[in-house]
């Protein structure tokens, strides 16, 4: 039995991989398709009737018999039946490829429906660990509990995640028919926590010196800087020379120049809060980076703000839930190393202006 359904399996792949073939091939020679469709209709209509016995006797296609009933020759049969399976196999093919679009269009709905579902659950997740984390803060600050030793190892993961980050964002750009190889990209994240108020810089998982953190953190021309004073907490700059020309960019050691004294290469700076009872007890900026190629190499206005929608939307706004939970880790841990109160009590009771936005301000809602 079981013998029985494999080969069955295979007959029915085999028939399956015909049909399909023979749509492509129609699909390739339209012309010779329009013959062949024609000619069975002309077989039956025109030249059976009409011209099937004056053709020479081994082609002839009919012939009258006795009672002067005109019927199909030996030949006409072998004529008629090849016409025919021809013109089946045409049709089955067309339809069958019909049948398989429609099965293959509801497969990938279903597949992307319960990916949906799949991502809706781990964000909730995601949310939620924050949220307790978040909270745990916010109570350490206020003398509420005493700081929790935390066990994992967030700087380890915060690497981690800038490397997948990486791996996602060439990924994004290869659908776009442009590729960015591994050394060609560059992402670190920079950190502050409320209790310090000094800006920090994970362990990277790429070979890029940079700026020192003080020379970009309080320069009004760095791309960090304008960052921090953005409203929507975004800023794409896919030309570095143009960045630098309109002070939103300042060049380190790693820039690289063309033969025109040009700097080369694009960065993106993403912003990121995390709040508590109107506390941003972190702050981070995300900075991606290029010394070689441009993100959008035909530097494009319209392909660029596709393309920064599409690295915030599809990329960023994912993987900051998941900076946010080691970034919480990270201060959680820091404040039990830390031990005395008065290191992480409260300092601003209130977020700056300049960093409220409406990506802020929904985080805030959820916690």
């Amino acid at each position: 039995m079981l013998k029985e359904c494999k080969k069955l399996n295979r007959f029915k792949n085999y028939i399956s991989k015909l049909l399909l073939s023979l749509h492509e091939w129609m699909l390739k020679r339209p012309v010779i398709l329009t013959f062949f469709l024609s000619s069975v209709t002309i077989l039956f209509s025109f030249i059976l009737v009409f011209l099937g016995d004056l053709l020479p006797v081994p082609f002839k296609l009919t012939e009258f018999d006795s009672k002067s009933h005109l019927r199909l020759t030996p030949f006409g049969m072998v004529i008629s039946s090849i016409c025919l399976i021809w013109n089946f196999l045409l049709e089955a093919s067309d339809k069958y490829y019909d049948y398989k679009k429609k099965e293959d269009m509801s497969n990938a709905e279903a597949i992307n429906y319960i990916r949906e579902r799949v991502d809706t659950r781990i964000v909730s997740v995601c949310d939620n660990k924050f949220n307790t984390l978040i909270s745990l803060i916010d109570d350490i600050s206020k003398g509420n509990t005493a700081p929790k030793c935390i066990i994992s190892k967030p700087c380890e993961q915060l690497k981690s995640i800038t490397k997948e980050l990486a791996a996602c964002l060439r990924s994004l750009l290869i659908h776009n028919n442009y590729d960015l190889n591994e050394n060609e990209i560059y992402i670190t994240i920079f950190y502050k926590f409320q209790y310090t108020g000094k800006w920090k810089q994970t362990q990277s998982a790429f070979p890029e010196i940079g700026a020192p953190i003080d020379s970009i953190v309080n320069n009004p021309n760095s791309t960090f800087y304008n960052t921090l004073k953005s409203k929507n907490g975004i800023l794409f700059i896919n030309d570095k020379q143009k960045g630098a020309d309109t002070n939103k960019y300042v060049p380190d050691k790693d820039d690289k120049y063309d033969e025109n004294g040009k700097l080369k290469g694009s960065i993106l700076c993403y912003r990121i809060n995390c709040t508590k009872n109107g506390v941003n007890y972190i702050s981070a900026i995300i900075s991606i980076s290029t010394y070689n190629k441009r993100i959008e190499p035909n530097n494009i206005s319209n392909q660029i703000k596709n393309i920064e929608d599409n690295i915030c939307n599809y990329i960023l706004n994912s993987f900051e839930k998941r900076i946010r939970i080691e970034l919480s880790l990270l201060y959680l841990s820091e404040l039990y190393t830390n031990k005395q109160k008065k290191s992480y009590a409260v300092k601003s009771p209130k977020i700056q202006g300049v960093v409220s936005n409406d990506k802020e301000n929904k985080q805030e809602q959820d916690n």
